[in-house]
């Protein structure tokens, strides 16, 4: 495994427990609550990912054309982190519908 493999696959990984706690924050605190969970906040925990996002982004950008694996773990990274800000707009404007749907789909992920 190479250096960049490595390197993708420790932001997966941490972006995928990230996933995790913030789901879970979702169960006990609901849409109403979620903002209020005490440090490190949702916003906080997100606005990080948003900073591997470009992380992921460079990584894409450098790696070889040809190493598919490190490209696709980078665009999984970049989807999640993307629900994630999805999942927190929703939280901030209040509506339900596009939390939900958030949730399900970084369930359906972390389910794989």
């Amino acid at each position: 495994m190479s250096d960049l493999e490595k390197l993708a696959s420790s932001i997966w990984e941490h972006v995928c427990a990230n996933i995790t706690l913030i789901l879970q924050e979702c169960d006990l605190h609901g849409l109403a609550g979620i903002l209020t969970v005490p440090d490190p906040s949702i916003e906080n925990r997100i606005s990080a990912l948003k900073k591997l996002d470009i992380i992921c982004e460079l990584i894409i950008n450098s790696s070889d054309p040809a190493d598919y694996s490190v490209a696709r773990i980078m665009y999984n990274a970049k989807q999640q982190i993307l629900n994630l800000e999805i999942l927190l707009s929703a939280a901030k404007n209040n509506d339900p519908d596009n939390f939900e749907h958030a949730k399900n789909c970084l369930n359906g992920q972390s389910k794989h």
